[in-house]
């Protein structure tokens, strides 16, 4: 079973544009919120891994398939896609929380790089945290 994890997220009035949707680049902060939540639910929160690496954003995809307004609530669950030496890539899901419909996909990935910003493997202690089965609900 792959690493997920769940948050909702209320669409802000300053998320939204001249057309009273949320804008896209909120959508972007939104997919790093759950990212988050994923890898600070891994037991490794990235407070620590931040300490002697980051984990940098070379790829960031979205398909918005319904507009969300101001006041809407998107479930959003995050799962880790893959695991790699140095790459990591994570897949996106949003759903309208009260209907349920699926407003929105996306992935990022991630090239591991150390505090000078040169490539670097994915530390052990990462790959352990990212891959270690979550636990029963």
């Amino acid at each position: 079973m792959a690493r997920s994890a769940q948050i909702d997220v209320a669409v802000r009035f300053s998320e939204t544009d001249l057309m009273g949707v949320a804008h896209h680049a909120a959508w972007v902060t939104w997919l790093e919120m759950g990212r988050l939540a994923l890898i600070d639910g891994s037991g490794l929160p990235y407070t620590e891994i931040a300490r002697t690496h980051h984990l940098t954003v070379v790829s960031v995809s979205l398909r918005i398939r319904r507009p969300l307004v101001f006041g809407d609530v998107a479930c959003i669950t995050t799962v880790l896609d893959r695991v790699g030496s140095r790459k990591v890539r994570f897949a996106y899901e949003l759903h309208h929380r009260d209907s349920g419909v699926l407003v929105g996909t996306g992935a990022t990935e991630h090239v591991c790089v150390d505090l000078e910003g040169r490539s670097s493997r994915l530390p052990d202690r990462v790959v352990a945290a990212l891959r270690r089965e979550p636990a029963p609900p």
